[in-house]
This record gives structure tokens, sequence and C-alpha cells, in this order.
């Protein structure tokens, strides 16, 4: 066994510590953790202090105490400067610039608004603050974007002596949301009425809030009663019955909410017209005989009539044939000579009314005139028309140009009805209704290339609906072409309204094809939809055939 020897000992294991070393040793670890633990306090001291300042930054400002003496002061500074002779405006300024030292210092809304009602009373003193009190509202608001009190504030300065831009009206309609509070009803209406959302009932539907009612309008308002008509209006163009505003509206309500005066007539004629659109005539009736002038008489017999009172109608109607206004002397007389008891008391009456002049406004002579035509052989009516329309009395109408170019058609040929129609149209290129009427007729002559050269003058002319692709439907039918007119009309039968012809002529194609099942399809949906009753006999006659050809005779017979 090898003795270890003392000098590789001392290589190993190096030179012992001393008992100082090992004391050093021990204090600087000591110091460094207590280095460490003091960072990280501090840290934590710094990061909660300045979250409690970022937190509670609307509170970090003077104490309601300091804020009230100083607002005392400059209260006491305000009425000397008020009341002092000195022009120069520089106390004002002082006091301006005090304001400015108190806004900033202030925190919490109600310190904002204090310091904002003296900005405003400043601002009436001197136009020249008007602007500082309004930017220093939106500053205010924009610190506090829930505060319905700071939203007023600065909605109603925004509007203070300025005129309502685009950028204004966005801002205002940004504050809107927040005037929810009661004392805010009243500055909340003013608003949506200077936006201009009070212009017509379209509008107010779109802009107002949905629960806008005669219950929204504060009963101080000085015009009330015009605002409940709004609000009844705005209902109606929302598809809700305005039942409460009716009511409140007929009892008289004044400002305050005392019955202190009557409806006002436009009351009673929004009333009267109200219960006539809505099921009770009678009662529109006698709400249009609380009113005066030939309007509401007129209006009154019209009730009357729907009501079912045809009396007390007839004998307004009489009284109404000898006013003053050729207007309702002409609506009278066509009105008695539709109630007439025999032909000879019409012609009478409708030769009176075709006697007045000719009224841009009123239609009643020009279809009065139709009417009478109607009634002579087609050489008679002709010549009635003709003298008409020379003597001005249907100058410039279509309907009655129109009514002269059938009567002439029983006595013309084809060619000549065809080449009179389009002299018509070009007299009246902008009158849809005329065009869609002569592709009737075209299509009534079997003239194919003619009704195709309408359709394309009607596409150029800018007539787009369902009778341009239904008239070329036919088209393609009378030329063969059933693949491209079913395209067409399988198209139009998808549409949410179609007409019957659609439906009819589907049922023709699919029966040329020997398709009969699906032909009756088409058919009973044309005969649910038609009200032409020869049209319908027509329709009916082809299901008996496609029943027929289906096997089932006994169906055919039940359906005729």
């Amino acid at each position: 066994m090898s003795v270890l020897k003392p000098g590789r000992l001392f290589r190993i294991t190096g030179k012992p510590r001393s008992a100082n070393a090992e004391a050093q040793a021990r204090s600087s670890g000591f110091l460094r953790i207590t280095f460490i633990a003091g960072f990280l306090l501090l840290f934590l001291v710094g990061a909660a202090l300045g979250f409690s300042l970022f937190m509670g930054r609307g509170q970090r400002g003077i104490s309601s105490d300091r804020l009230r003496l100083a607002l005392r002061e400059y209260d006491r500074k305000f009425s000397a400067a008020e009341n002092s002779a000195d022009d120069d405006g520089k106390a004002f300024g002082r006091l301006d610039r005090e304001l400015d030292r108190m806004e900033k210092r202030a925190g919490g809304v109600d310190s904002l608004l204090s310091v904002l009602k003296r900005r405003r009373a400043l601002a009436m003193i001197s136009p020249r603050y008007l602007a500082g009190y309004r930017e220093a509202a939106l500053r205010a608001s924009a610190a506090y974007p829930h505060s319905g009190s700071l939203a007023a504030v600065a909605a109603a300065a925004l509007v203070q002596g300025s005129a309502i831009s685009g950028k204004t009206e966005a801002a205002l309609r940004e504050f809107l949301p927040l005037l929810a509070a009661p004392e805010n009803e009243s500055l909340k209406l003013c608003l949506h009425i200077l936006l201009g959302d009070m212009k017509n009932p379209l509008r107010a539907r779109d802009n107002l809030p949905g629960d806008f009612s005669q219950a929204a309008i504060p009963y101080s308002f000085p015009e009330r009663e015009s605002l409940v008509i709004n609000a009844a209006l705005v209902k109606l163009v929302r598809s809700e019955l305005p039942e409460n505003e009716m009511q409140e509206l007929l009892a008289g309500y004044s400002g305050g909410g005392q019955a202190a005066v009557d409806p006002s007539a436009q009351v009673f004629n929004l009333a009267a017209e109200y219960f006539y659109d809505f099921g009770d005539p009678l009662r529109a009736a006698r709400l249009f005989s609380q009113l005066e002038g030939d309007y509401a008489l007129s209006r009154q017999a019209d009730a009357l009539w729907v009501a079912g009172y045809s009396g007390g109608a007839k004998t307004i109607w009489n009284i109404l044939a000898n006013a003053p206004e050729k207007y309702y002397q002409a609506r009278a007389l066509y009105n008695l000579a539709l109630n007439a008891e025999n032909a000879e008391e019409a012609a009478s009456l409708y030769g009176g009314l075709i006697a007045l002049p000719a009224m841009a406004e009123n239609s009643c002579r020009e279809a009065g005139l139709i009417r009478y035509s109607r009634a002579l052989d087609a050489p008679n009516a002709a010549v009635l028309l003709e003298t008409a329309i020379s003597g001005d009395g249907g100058a410039n109408n279509p309907l009655v140009e129109l009514e002269l170019l059938r009567r002439r058609a029983e006595m013309w040929d084809g060619g000549r009805s065809i080449a009179a129609l389009w002299l018509l149209l070009g007299r009246y290129p902008g009158n849809e209704n005329l065009h869609e009427w002569g592709a009737w007729f075209f299509s009534y002559q079997r003239a194919g290339s003619e009704t195709a050269m309408l359709l394309k003058t009607s596409g150029r002319r800018g007539f787009h609906g369902q009778w341009p692709l239904l008239y070329d439907a036919l088209v393609n039918i009378g030329a063969g072409r059933t693949d491209k007119a079913e395209q067409i009309l399988l198209g139009l039968a998808s549409a949410e309204k179609t007409s019957w012809e659609v439906f009819a002529n589907l049922g023709r194609i699919y029966e040329a094809r020997r398709d009969p099942a699906r032909a009756i399809e088409f058919y009973e949906k044309a005969a649910a939809g038609v009200r032409n009753a020869h049209a319908a006999a027509r329709i009916h006659l082809r299901i008996a055939a496609c029943l027929t050809a289906l096997g089932l005779p006994q169906e055919s017979r039940r359906v005729l």
C-alpha cells in the first residue's frame, strides 16, 4: 500500500480558506439578494402607482372643495367684469385663461360640467369665446365618451351659432344615442328636427328611433300637436296603426298636456283620411263634416258613398255640381254620371262634364269623355273624340288619343291602324303604358315583326319589366322558337308577382309538346289569377282538353 504525499494533496485541494473569506462571501450573497428584492419591490410599487394613475386619471384633479372655492372666486371675478365699464375685453380674456387652467386640473364629469357651464356663460357675453366653448365641450365628451350629460352639452354647443355641415351632422348623429335620459328628450327631438329628419315620413322612418311616438314628445313643447302628427305619419310609413296618436290628436291636447283647445283643421283632415283608408268611412265622413270648404265636402261625399250612404253622397255631389271651382264641378258630375239611374241621365251629365274647360290637374273630364264615347257607335264616337281634341279638350292627352285610335281601328284595316299607332307612340315616347298597349295591339293583329320592333324601341327608351319579356316570348312562340319562349316564361314564372298570361302560355307550350299533365299544372295557376270571365272560360276549356287527353273524361266534364 503506497503512502499519499503531502505535495500531491496540496495540488488537489488547494490552499485552505480562512474564516474572514467565508464571512465576506456570505455578506456579499446577502447584499445581492437584498438588492434584487428591493429592485423587484420598487418595480411592483411603481407599476401599481402607474396603473392607479392611469385608471384614476379622472380623479387626479384638484379636490372638490378646492374646485368649489376656485369656481366661487371665478364667479366673483366674472360678475365684476360683467358689471365693469371696461370694454377692452382683457378681464374676460383672463377669465378664459383661468377656465383653461381649471379644465386641465378638473377631474370627473361633474367638474367638467361646472367648467363648461361657465364657458357657455362667457360665450354668451362675447361670441369670440364660442369656438373655445365648442372645442372644450368636444374635448370633455371625448374624455368621457359614455356620458350623456357631456354629450348633450357638446351637441348643444355644436349647433349654437353655426351651420350644420356634413362633419357636424356626423358628430351629432353619434351623440343622439347617448341622449336617452328623460331630461334630454327635448334636445334629442330638436336635433332630429335640425338634421332634417322631419322633412318627410320616409326620412323620419329611416332616421328616427323605432319607438318614436307621442310618448317621446315632451308635453312642454309648444308645437306638440304638429310633432304628434309627424309621429302618426311615421307609424303609418312603418305599417303600424297610430291609434294612440289619433286618440290624443282628436282629444285636443295643447302644450302642457291640458285639453285647452280644440283640434286644428289639420288634425281633423289627417284623422278623416286615416279612418277613410283604414276601414271606418262613416267616421271619416263625420270628421270631414267638421271642416269647411269644397274639398272637405267632396271627401265627405266619397266617404258616405263608400260607407253605403249613396243618397247622402248624391245630395252633396248635386251641391258641388254648381260649385265655383271647376275642379269640384267636374268631380261631382263624373260621380253623378257613374251612379246615374239610366243612360239618358248619364249622357246628360257627361255632356255637362265635357262642356267644362280642360284642366291639367283633373282627369275626371277626360275620363268622362272616354266613357261617354263608349256609349256611342264607332263613327259618332270618333267624331266626338276628334272634336274634343281639336277644341283643346283632349290635346296632349294620350288616353283620349288612344281611345280615338281604338274606335277608328273598328273602321280601318289593320295596316292603317298599325301605322296610326306608330305615329301615336312617336308623339308620346316616354309613356310606358302606351307602349305596353301597343305591344298588345300588335300581338292581337298577329304582327310579330311589328311587336319585335316595338320591343327594341321600348328597350332603347328604358322600359324594362315583365311585359317586354312576355311579348318577346309570344313573338318566339309565333315564330316556332318554343324552347327560347319556355326559357323566358319560366324566368317570369319564378318572380314574386307574375301575371296569369305567363302561366297560360307555358300551358300552351306543354300542351303543344303533348305533355298534358304539366300543361294542366300551369293552366290551373293561370285560372287562379285571371279576372276576365272570357279568358277564364278559354283556360278551363284547355284544361278540359288536357284531361281528355289523359283519359279522364269525367274530370273533363266537371271542369266545364
